[in-house]
């Protein structure tokens, strides 16, 4: 799926953040979000994104939509994540740019199959 994709031009990657915000209508932030010794969630990956992010919407004179695809507890995207983009990118949430939360897990090495609709997912936990 992810082959066909590429060979279509439909998918793509970078890792240069301007580039990604300008070539693209449709951003998703999937990074972890490990637990700290307290059993908080370490943050630190989703801000430093949405910080990288923020910086290239502000040159972005198209409307941007960034879905927070990461483990993040209710009110993260309001609290610290839609603060971060509009300080960095000079927009406001819902106006300069769209913003909306996936809380669908996916697991590493088997996101594609866990993603597919169509799968047969009697047998997703193995």
């Amino acid at each position: 799926m992810i082959a066909e994709a590429v060979e279509a031009k439909r998918l793509g990657a970078t890792q240069d953040p301007q580039q990604a915000i300008q070539e693209t209508d449709l951003s998703f932030v999937c990074v972890g979000t490990p637990s700290q010794m307290n059993g908080n969630l370490d943050l630190t990956h989703i801000c430093r994104v949405c910080e990288e992010i923020g910086r290239a919407l502000k040159n972005k004179s198209e409307r941007d939509t960034i879905v927070i695809r990461s483990t993040v507890l209710p009110g993260t995207v309001r609290g610290i994540v839609i603060p971060i983009l509009e300080e960095q990118s000079g927009k406001r949430a819902g106006v300069g740019f769209g913003i909306c939360n996936n809380p669908e897990f996916l697991r590493e090495g088997s996101a594609v199959t866990d993603f597919n609709p169509c799968q047969d997912h009697s047998r997703r936990g193995r």
